[in-house]
């Protein structure tokens, strides 16, 4: 059941920017602007993290700030898989992913985790072909995965890191 969910949000994803018929909405009048330009969005309040794994514990730091929270078994392989930069002999599901992603030619503009709400860190990724945008909702994990897969910087809500992080140094 589950390749079956995965199939189907792969082929929304494509059909979302192949096929026209849907047109994803501006980002922002002040934002889509700077990304159709350059590529990249903006970054202001937000800060670049280094992600590092151990066992299940996830650690994103800035300077002297790191916010640390738990994953489970197989999410820790993905983030791990990504920060080692392999790719087993059946790739998984974040492979899988930035594969369609590229070969369709959607570029990651951004991947974030900007949210804390109800006790669960949240993150977005904005992506992005020719002058259309699309934002999706993921889970830390997943964009943990997705951006070391894809060789992009990881970013943190700026106030988010100051009231979740512990200090380090």
């Amino acid at each position: 059941m589950k390749p079956l969910i995965v199939l189907a949000f792969f082929v929304l994803i494509v059909a979302a920017f192949g096929a026209g018929a849907y047109v994803a909405p501006m980002l922002n009048p002040e934002i889509f602007p700077v990304f159709a330009e350059s590529g990249e969005l903006p970054t202001a309040g937000l800060v670049p993290v280094n992600v590092s794994i151990e066992g299940t514990s996830v650690s994103l730091a800035n300077g002297c700030k790191t916010i640390k929270f738990d994953v489970t078994e197989d999410q820790a392989f993905s983030i791990a898989h990504g920060i080692e930069g392999i790719t087993g002999i059946r790739p998984l599901t974040h492979d899988i992913f930035r594969d369609v992603l590229d070969n369709f030619g959607i570029a990651a503009a951004q991947i974030r985790i900007d949210r804390f709400e109800d006790d669960i860190y949240k993150a977005r990724m904005f992506l992005g072909q020719g002058n259309r945008t699309l934002e999706i909702d993921l889970r830390p994990s997943d964009a943990i995965a997705l951006a070391t897969r894809m060789g992009k910087t990881l970013y943190a809500d700026e106030g988010m890191m100051n009231s979740k992080s512990t200090k380090t140094c």
